[in-house]
């Protein structure tokens, strides 16, 4: 069984930390992901496994105005197609709803074909790139776009 929750606390740096290093190949440095725990704009959502409280996956949203950014989304590679990603996303696109955002925007690499697909099924669309966006390896990213005014009930 797992959980989303908030990540309200810095004890979770060095966790992130190391799933950032084990999961992509530019990841976020200490700094930069401690700084996410001091910003009142950001969000930290942690996928927690219920039976082993192992932090598992998590995401950093950061608001503008009406927008949710999705900074990051990630899952331990050894719990990936479990459907954790797809929960997470839900809890997102809810979080956004609930709180009056119109609209969620991201970038992926272009090359992430299973990140762009989930995408793509939630209703995401692309609205622009960013040239040499990434680097190691050096990679464009595509920008996304998923409209929140229809899932407002």
């Amino acid at each position: 069984m797992f959980e989303i929750k908030e990540l309200k606390k810095e004890k979770y740096v060095n966790l992130i930390y190391k799933l950032e290093n084990k999961i992509f190949t530019d990841p976020w440095t200490k700094k930069m992901i401690k700084g996410e725990f001091n910003n009142k704009l950001a969000v930290i959502l942690g996928i927690i496994n219920t039976k082993t409280k192992e932090l598992v996956g998590y995401s950093f949203l950061f608001s503008i105005y009406d927008e949710i950014h999705l900074n990051n989304i990630a899952v331990k590679k050894d719990y990936r197609n479990k459907g954790l990603g797809k929960k997470l996303l839900d809890y997102i696109i809810k979080y956004g709803v609930e709180n009056y955002f119109t609209r969620i925007t991201l970038e992926v690499r272009e090359s992430n074909k299973e990140a762009l697909n989930l995408y793509y099924k939630y209703g995401f669309e692309l609205i622009s790139r960013r040239n040499g966006y990434y680097s190691n390896p050096k990679e464009d990213a595509l920008i996304l776009m998923k409209s929140l005014k229809q899932d407002i009930k």
